[in-house]
């Protein structure tokens, strides 16, 4: 809950002059959505049957939350469950454009061109560090003493930017978003006139390059359960519902206008959220990293805990260090 309340505060500071002069409209850092959740009928795997009981509890207390009708939810896709709620999207550059102005402006020091191989290594500032955060993500495995090897690993995703500012500005997601699935249906406003669709979610695949063939899949999809992607003289000619083949035949027509693929920082075990009090060399460390798929959403939450376990360890140097200055000669 701390976390959604700093998303929620972000967005009124962004109104009140807090945030770096604003890009042209409508594009926004955060903007606020309606979006909709929707379960399958049918689990096959006990352990996914419980993610989606939990799921379901978490979405709950969401700003207007509501449950839908059975008549409401799409037909053919042999759904059980579906639900709305207000919730806020990001759009990505422009956010972390303000975070890293954020930063700055309250003091803190960007290295560029820095590349740290151990923890060992000393940055080149005016003292030593009191201690370190690592958020390395994948990169925690090529750093030495970090000591978790062979823990992390990718989760390869790919989306899809598609122009379609006639589009309101209300996401979409279904099921199929996991596991080794080629696409998922869901597609995300961000707030600019485009929308984000896809995407995928498959383990341990460190493929950084752009598949055509998942493209094609994650359009086929979203259009196959929300035509409104195509221009409107394109969508008019469509007979309703729409088929698979005249769907497929429509692909060429949406207005792409990027593909992007990232690996997100799995790890095995889940987060490593910790204070080394007895590392190696000789500084403490907070490590906070691991969080796959979940980093923005978990983000201010994890900040707060970082933040928490840093001035505990600060204070507890300090306490040393002032009993070591009373202490007789």
């Amino acid at each position: 809950m701390g976390g959604w309340r700093e998303f929620v505060q972000v967005k009124r500071n962004s109104k009140r002059g807090e945030s770096p002069p604003p890009p042209p409209p409508p594009a926004r850092p955060l903007v606020w959505v309606r979006q909709f959740e929707y379960f399958r009928r049918r689990r096959a795997d006990p352990k996914e049957e419980k993610e989606e009981e939990v799921s379901k509890r978490i979405l709950g207390w969401y700003p207007d939350y509501r449950e839908m009708k059975e008549e409401e939810l799409p037909r053919g896709l042999d759904l059980s469950f579906g639900c709305s709620f207000k919730t806020l999207n990001i759009n990505v550059p422009i956010y972390l454009e303000w975070l890293l102005y954020r930063f700055i402006r309250l003091g803190g020091k960007v290295l560029k061109g820095y590349e740290v191989e151990s923890l060992d290594q000393r940055p080149p500032l005016p003292s030593p560090p009191d201690l370190i955060l690592t958020c390395l993500g994948l990169g925690s495995s090529k750093v030495e003493g970090i000591q978790d090897e062979g823990n992390m690993f990718a989760q390869r995703g790919q989306v899809v930017v598609v122009r379609a500012p006639w589009v309101e500005p209300i996401p979409t997601p279904l099921p199929d978003s996991s596991g080794s699935s080629p696409s998922s249906r869901e597609i995300r406003a961000v707030g600019d006139g485009t929308l984000i669709c896809g995407g995928t979610r498959i383990k341990d695949d460190w493929d950084p390059n752009v598949r055509p063939e998942t493209t094609r899949e994650i359009l086929r999809r979203c259009l196959q359960i929300y035509p409104q992607l195509l221009p409107p003289e394109k969508r008019s000619i469509l007979p309703h519902p729409p088929s698979s083949s005249t769907i497929s035949d429509q692909v060429e027509h949406v207005d792409v206008q990027a593909v992007q693929v990232g690996l997100r920082p799995s790890r095995k075990g889940g987060v490593r959220f910790e204070l080394e009090l007895s590392p190696p060399h000789q500084v403490k460390v907070v490590h906070n990293y691991g969080y796959g798929g979940f980093g923005y959403q978990a983000s201010w939450g994890a900040a707060e805990g970082a933040l928490e376990l840093i001035e505990r360890s600060l204070s507890s140097l300090k306490g040393a260090a002032e009993a070591e200055d009373v202490t007789p000669k």
